[in-house]
């Protein structure tokens, strides 16, 4: 291992080093590999005002020199110029507070703030405005600084509204996506996961819920075609929506099964809101295009008080059977029709 040290003495001369063979490079020693050094200390160690303008022009953050006194920008990077869409010639004429004209004492707040916590620097979060009037969300870090002998205010500006929209558009998707696993993609019903993850865990008494099902629906495909069937389906579903409150779940519970919950409904308006639903259903006209047909329901409706264990699993499987079971009853005594039972 090669090892050498370099003193200095005025901060750009060496004073000594050490010489030792450098590998790789037969005749050649550490003196002659650094003999150029000295003169390119000063270079590196003192930029010159146009290389650091080219380096804060390369920085993709805007950065502006705001004069204390005036508020006046007195610098601004290629980056800045191109957020807030003014030119260099502008500058003379643009303040700070001009980047937020309906509140500009929040700027003249947060400089104070800057002000007082020299040296050190300070961070906050706001809205902008460019010239164009669009509003920028904006991450600032600011410093109190001295310019030869002007006293300014550094500010690093980074413009986080296209990760914040983005932000936005990915909550928004998750949401979309977390509502897709539980709807019903034709009806726009609640599907059969909601019910279980849902709608069970928060059952209370006393309760009702009714089972529904479309009368004689397979040949109702066969005579005017599936596509008639859906549109029969979401019709269904407005008409049921319509008939019950907001908060009740509608739940696609099958092909054209449908299961409606009526938290807080005990048996004495359990049989009213069946029937309800049953005679709107039967007075619709449901249609598709140029086809027409005549539509029927039958409904098992179940209800219980506030003495039922909804906790236990079993009482639940007890109750989808009762109400199938109910159902049922609707069906072989001739259709269109509620039957009604309570736990």
């Amino acid at each position: 291992m090669v090892e050498f040290c370099v003193g200095y003495y005025d901060g750009i001369k060496p004073e000594r080093m050490s010489r030792m063979p450098v590998p790789h490079y037969p005749g050649r020693d550490i003196n002659r590999m650094i003999e150029s050094f000295p003169e390119a200390v000063p270079a590196l160690a003192r930029p010159s005002l146009e290389l650091m303008a080219h380096v804060m022009d390369m920085t993709a953050d805007a950065i502006l020199l705001v004069d204390l006194e005036t508020k006046y920008i007195v610098y601004a990077n290629k980056s800045a110029m191109n957020l807030y869409g003014f030119s260099r010639e502008d500058l003379p004429s643009i303040r700070i507070t001009d980047f937020s004209p309906k509140k500009p004492y929040r700027i003249i707040q947060w400089m104070k703030q800057v002000y007082e916590a020299y040296p050190c620097s300070q961070s906050f979060r706001t809205r902008h405005q460019t010239r164009e009037g669009r509003i920028l969300e904006v991450d600032i870090s600011a410093k109190f600084i001295t310019l030869g002998g002007r006293p300014c205010f550094l500010f690093v500006v980074r413009d986080l509204s296209r990760t914040i929209r983005s932000s936005h558009r990915l909550r928004s998707s998750v949401q979309k996506l977390r509502q897709a696993a539980f709807v019903d993609n034709l009806t726009g019903a609640w599907n059969r996961h909601y019910f279980v993850e849902k709608v069970l865990p928060r059952l209370s008494c006393p309760c009702s819920m009714l089972l529904l099902d479309i009368d004689r629906f397979k040949l109702l495909n066969d005579t005017y075609g599936h596509l008639f069937g859906d549109a029969v389906l979401v019709q269904l579903v407005a008409i049921i929506k319509s008939c019950v409150r907001s908060k009740d779940p509608v739940i696609r519970f099958g092909g054209e099964e449908f299961l409606i919950v009526l938290p807080d409904v005990g048996p004495d308006r359990c049989f009213e809101v069946a029937e309800r639903i049953r005679l709107q259903v039967s007075e619709h006209r449901f249609t598709n295009k140029e086809l027409e047909a005549h539509v029927t329901v039958s409904i098992g409706a179940l209800a219980w008080d506030d003495r039922c264990p909804l906790v236990i699993p079993q009482f639940i499987n007890d109750l989808l059977h009762q109400l199938d079971n109910l159902l049922y009853k609707s069906k072989t005594q001739g259709r269109n029709r509620t039957s009604f039972g309570t736990l």
